[in-house]
């Protein structure tokens, strides 16, 4: 399964426009799915996609040639192979039509919640009302080898449901010896510099401990000023942001401290260690278990009575010679 989905989760993430009506629109959804097949793929090296208003339909031509006609309503998109008389052994035709139904997923996802990833191993025949996804898959042939692909295909509009879908869906990253279990590889956060009312910051981790280091490029960052509650924890970004990309944190108060913790986007599994700071100027008050840094009031503190007691000693010294 997860061959079909390389293009695509690589490049409908780029497409992330602000939404604020419940319902998406075809025409900028298609545009988004249009957009991510610019450069063609393996199998059509030019993809063309066009929107009947009046027909409600959506045309999808590959090299010229007229591959797939995709419904749409109000608040939905399906697909049927079978109305396209997609032979099941057709390999190349079973390709396009699995690719361009996930790229409408996937699109359809990232432009809802920022996050354009889920398990698709679930099984989505009783999901639609509830979480917006129908999937039925049958038996073809690929490459020679038998495999389910899907044949019927439903996708709601509707922002809520859409959220709704990746957060009970969302995907569970595999770990280092492609087993499918959990990956307990998470990020952590780096404190670049804190001011008096924001904090510079980046989630980061060892790309080189990972093999699906895709599915580990995306980070949600939670702050707090409670260390250990779960439930005062919120996210900062409001989407999914690339993991080593800095941001800073606004608005915050002054003199108080801050916890920040880090998770994959793509897995809401395991989170990285939790980071405390302290807004106040010259980034006094960092602990930052990430570097190894320290309460710099803990540093400075000793030092300073260490150097009084030099020079106090030194005057001594020189008061008791006289």
């Amino acid at each position: 399964m997860k061959k079909f989905l390389t293009l695509f989760i690589g490049v409908v993430i780029l497409f992330s426009p602000s939404i604020s009506a419940k319902i998406l629109d075809v025409n900028e959804v298609t545009s988004n799915v249009a957009e991510a097949y610019e450069n063609g793929d393996a199998e059509i090296k030019e993809y063309v996609f066009k929107v009947n208003n009046e027909t409600k339909q959506i045309e999808v031509y590959g090299d010229k040639e007229l591959y797939l006609i995709i419904n749409y309503g109000n608040d939905f998109i399906s697909f049927d192979r079978e109305n396209e008389k997609i032979n099941l052994d057709d390999e190349k035709k079973i390709m396009i039509f699995q690719n361009v139904f996930y790229s409408f997923l996937f699109t359809i996802i990232n432009m809802s919640t920022g996050e354009p990833y889920i398990d698709l191993d679930a099984d989505f025949k009783e999901t639609y009302d509830e979480y917006g996804l129908y999937i039925e898959k049958k038996q073809s042939i690929f490459n020679g080898e038998p495999n389910d692909y899907i044949i019927h295909g439903k996708i709601s509009l509707d922002t809520d449901k859409i959220t709704a879908l990746e957060k009970k869906y969302r995907n569970v990253s595999y770990d280092t010896n492609n087993q499918g279990g959990k990956n307990y590889i998470t990020p952590n956060i780096v404190i670049k510099s804190v001011t008096e009312n924001s904090v510079s910051l980046i989630a980061t981790y060892e790309k080189e401990n990972t093999d699906y280091d895709r599915l580990e490029q995306y980070c949600d960052i939670y702050r707090s000023t409670t260390k250990d509650d779960e439930n005062k924890y919120v996210k900062i970004n409001d989407k999914a942001i690339y993991c080593n990309e800095e941001i800073i944190d606004k608005d915050l108060e002054s003199n108080t401290k801050y916890y920040y913790k880090a998770i994959f986007a793509s897995s809401g599994e395991e989170f990285g260690d939790i980071v405390e700071v302290i807004t106040k100027k010259d980034e006094i008050g960092i602990n930052n278990p990430q570097t190894g840094g320290k309460d710099i009031i803990t540093i400075i503190i000793p030092l300073l009575i260490s150097i009084g007691i030099i020079i106090y000693t030194k005057n001594r010294n020189v008061i008791t010679r006289l």
